[in-house]
Parts: structure tokens; C-alpha cells; sequence
């Protein structure tokens, strides 16, 4: 069971707690969800916290606490509050205008395939519509995405040799917000490390449909030179495992008109 099957399951644990005002640990929320190691209420957790922060929604995942130290453990992200006020506002939050999060109904075709294939399953469609969005948020779908993309780029940046796991990013050609029918399409993607995506997205570093990488008429002295020489790329590595996979031109010159303009 994933993390998000997890967190559709923890989900109105957590909700019936804020409702009554109270505080629950690692352990009881795990053996309520019916397993005895407080790992995987952490797994649970770890989706409904990145779904509430998406959301705007007050934390909910503030309610849980070790055990022995009363409070969330190191994985909670606080934020700019404090944790009285976090889950002061967990507990005073309306939960029933929200719909249970990951249901499996609408996370099915999702389902890593069974098989030794050497690249996931892709999906029936790579439309994500905004009704499915709003329900689950973009989580599942942006780690299904991610997850396609380190197998088809061997886990590593397309534009260098960097394959440190927690900087590679699944950068979107077109934009999650734009185009909703090529949200988990493999073809409006590249996995870049997070200083090369960061450049790809603010149009520092454009790809052109050819797959040349050329830099925006920066020069050494406007970048420094360091970052300069890491930038300066003449042609990206094709997907390792599925040249098929490439990106596709049109999101390419899709992604140069937007930066140009």
C-alpha cells in the first residue's frame, strides 16, 4: 500500500480528532490504519501534509505527536507558526467541506503495473482533469511523473551528471496549469537537477526542438562564471532507457515562445 492509499485511509482518523479537539501518536494512528510500526503512519502523514500545504488548508498532520516528546516529530513542516497555533487551527477548521483526499477509484490507473519492465506502465491517458486535481491535489500525480522520469532519464539530469536523488526534478515542458490532457505525459518532461531546472523554468537555459540547449544572451560576467560553465550545454542526453520518450518538439517551441515573449 502507497503512501497515498495510506493517506485516504488516516484521513478521517485525523479529521474525527480535530473534530473532538485532541491529540493522537504515531502508534495509535498506525494501529488504527491496522499496522503496529509507527513508520507507516509517516507515510500517511507525509501525503496529507503535502496535500494540506497545496490546499492552503490549515496542518492537520499537527494532531499526531511521538509519544514521548508530545509533539510532531521532525518530518512536520510548522511553518511561520507555532504548534499551539497549528493545531489550534487544525481543531477549529470545518474538515466536512473537504472531501476525503486519494480515493482509489481516481488513483487506480496510476498503479505501477506488476513486471520486469524496464520502464513503468504509461498511462491510458495523460489527461489529470481539474475536478480529479482538486480532489487529490497534484501529489500522486507529480510522483507518478517523477517516478516514470527517473527510469526513463537512468536517474539522472538530462543536461548533467548529477543523479543525487533529492535534487533531481520532474520539470514539466508545458506547465502543470496550462495544459491539463499532458499532465503525465512523459513527453512534456525532462528531469533535470535543481539548478538546471530552475534555469529551465525561468528561461535562463532554453531547449531548442532539436534538443540544442543554448543559454538567454547571458554572458559569464551576468551569471559568474562557474555558473556559466555548468550552464553551457550544446545538446541534451537523450532518455537513457526509452529514446521514444523524448520530448516533443512542439512542447519544446510551446515553452521558447512563452520564455521569449
Amino acid at each position: 500500500m502507497d503512501r497515498f492509499a495510506l493517506g485516504h485511509i488516516a484521513w478521517p482518523i485525523l479529521v474525527a480528532h480535530a473534530r473532538e479537539r485532541t491529540t493522537l501518536t504515531y502508534k495509535q494512528l498506525a494501529k488504527v490504519i491496522g499496522y503496529d510500526t509507527a513508520r507507516v503512519s509517516r507515510a500517511a502523514l507525509w501525503s496529507i501534509q503535502d496535500f494540506c500545504i497545496e490546499k492552503g488548508l490549515p496542518p492537520l498532520t499537527s494532531i499526531v505527536v511521538n509519544q514521548r516528546t508530545g509533539v510532531p516529530g521532525q518530518g512536520f513542516k510548522l511553518g511561520s507558526s507555532n504548534l499551539e497555533d497549528a493545531q489550534g487551527r487544525a481543531f477549529a477548521f470545518n474538515w466536512t467541506t473537504v472531501p476525503t483526499p486519494f480515493p482509489e477509484r481516481s488513483l487506480a490507473r496510476l498503479r505501477r503495473r506488476k513486471g520486469k519492465s524496464a520502464v513503468p506502465a504509461i498511462p491510458q491517458s495523460f489527461e489529470v482533469p481539474d475536478a480529479e486535481a482538486s480532489i487529490n491535489g497534484r501529489g500522486p500525480y507529480q510522483d507518478r511523473f517523477r517516478k516514470l522520469l527517473l527510469r526513463v532519464y537512468g536517474r539522472r539530469c538530462a543536461l548533467c551528471d548529477t543523479r543525487f536523488p533529492k535534487l533531481l526534478v520532474a520539470s514539466h515542458i508545458v506547465p502543470w496549469a496550462q495544459d491539463s490532457k499532458n499532465r503525465l505525459n512523459p513527453q512534456n518532461g525532462i528531469l533535470l537537477c535543481s539548478t538546471h531546472d530552475a534555469a529551465f523554468e525561468h528561461g535562463l537555459l532554453r531547449v531548442q526542438p532539436n534538443g540544442v540547449v543554448e543559454l538567454a544572451g547571458l554572458d559569464a560576467a551576468a551569471l559568474g562564471g562557474d555558473l556559466h560553465l555548468y550552464l553551457k550545454r550544446t545538446k541534451m542526453r537523450l532518455p537513457a532507457v526509452a529514446p521514444r520518450f523524448r520530448p516533443r518538439p512542439e512542447f519544446l517551441e510551446w515553452k521558447l515562445a512563452r520564455v521569449k515573449a
